[in-house]
């Protein structure tokens, strides 16, 4: 008997370990975040749910590139897939506030869609948010996934998934980077 997989879903990622000396500064990115515009605002009051509209889109920077080294050469090393970024922007959550449910593709230009979305949690308060990622296995739809987001990790899966960051339970600012790549050229 055989077995051909056809689809698979997968959601990867977990800690960055830099070797020491050479550790992602942080700090850099979370400025790059604030400084590209991404307000921080306080809910309105009375207000239970605040959603987060605005995508700070992000120029390069050392920390952005480096991150960004580590996760294509974790991805290509650890399961075999050679990626290229093409986007990244980043957003802050206030307490209370949460993102909308989407995805990252064009559904009217599926060729110039990214392959994959990648979070990078700058910095999240502990057991304040969770990512949220929707799908569909055969008969069973409308299943969903759900990640607790922990500092200086990072969660990768394909860009045709619906996801969204859940409610930030804290009373600290959580500062999350997105960053979308497509499948390298062979």
């Amino acid at each position: 008997m055989r077995k051909k997989v056809l689809s698979e879903i997968a959601v990867y990622g977990g800690k960055v370990e830099m070797p020491k000396g050479f550790e992602i500064d942080r700090k850099k990115i979370i400025a790059d975040i604030l400084n590209a515009g991404a307000e921080v605002t306080k809910p309105p009051k009375n207000s239970i749910i605040y959603y987060r509209a605005k995508d700070c889109e992000l120029s390069g920077s050392r920390a952005l590139d480096m991150l960004d080294t580590y996760v294509r050469e974790h991805i290509n090393l650890e399961h075999g897939l050679r990626v290229v970024r093409k986007k990244t922007f980043g957003n802050t959550y206030q307490p209370n506030e949460q993102s909308f449910l989407r995805h990252q593709v064009y559904p009217e230009q599926l060729h110039n869609s990214p392959d994959f979305t990648m979070i990078y949690t700058a910095e999240v308060a502990q057991h304040s948010s969770t990512l949220i990622i929707e799908y569909d296995d055969n008969k069973k739809v409308g299943l969903s996934c759900h990640i607790p987001l922990e500092t200086n990790h990072f969660y990768m899966f394909p860009a045709t998934q619906k996801y969204m960051i859940s409610l930030n339970q804290s009373t600290h600012i959580n500062c999350l980077l997105t960053t979308t790549y497509e499948l390298a050229p062979s």
